[in-house]
């Protein structure tokens, strides 16, 4: 087992208490790279992402104004978060993480860090 693979296990029973191991256990068998990573960022529960989300947006200093805000926020950051770890478990090669720009839409990014090459 991969020590990231091992250390969402320990994340996710210390937070949520109530993972499902027989299907985290289903995931492991699985030879397809691709199909067990997928299989165990579906299985872990949803408290696993909202607490992720919590530590985010302390650890980023987020703070939104409204309850809709927080929400889509916390949908764009969970996708986000979800993707880093299926590309994590499934690659070698290299590591993705989570940063600053998780809770935004490709729009927002683009409008506020993207400019256009003028020649």
């Amino acid at each position: 087992m991969s020590r990231l693979l091992l250390f969402l296990f320990v994340l996710a029973e210390r937070w949520c208490q109530a993972i499902d191991k027989e299907k985290l256990s289903e995931c492991l068998k699985l030879t397809n790279k691709s199909e067990r990573a997928e299989c165990v960022v579906k299985s872990l529960p949803e408290t696993f992402y909202s607490k992720s989300f919590e530590v985010y947006k302390n650890n980023f200093k987020k703070v939104y104004k409204k309850q809709t805000e927080n929400n889509m926020r916390y949908r764009l950051f969970s996708d986000a978060y979800k993707k880093v770890l299926k590309n994590n478990l499934q690659n070698g090669s290299y590591k993705q993480t989570i940063n600053h720009f998780a809770d935004l839409t490709s729009e927002e990014f683009k409008n506020s860090f993207l400019t256009e090459f003028k020649e």
